[in-house]
């Protein structure tokens, strides 16, 4: 994974191995030559980093105190009463 500026201090501080997390972005994929053979590696440039898990898999620091990425955004949450079947037509 790669990222930049407040993202990777971001990931730096709050994310450890094995923890659960969604990763948004691109794949690059890089070409070098190196002792006469050609060599690739792909990456995913990171455009937002979401936790992931329960509160008890962070790794010692809570999640819900961790900072909003630079270029996170959340999702709205739906806030429709499941429960309301009263404006149903039939």
């Amino acid at each position: 994974m790669v990222t930049w500026r407040r993202q990777a201090e971001f990931a730096g501080e709050w994310l450890k191995k094995g923890q659960l997390v969604c990763i948004e972005g691109k794949l690059q994929t890089r070409s070098w030559e190196e002792d006469g053979q050609k060599k690739y590696m792909t990456e995913v440039v990171a455009d937002n980093i979401t936790m992931l898990g329960s509160k008890g898999d962070s790794g010692g620091k809570s999640p819900d105190s961790a900072p909003k990425t630079e270029n996170s955004t959340e999702a709205p949450q739906d806030n429709d009463d499941e429960d309301d079947d009263d404006d149903l037509p039939f």
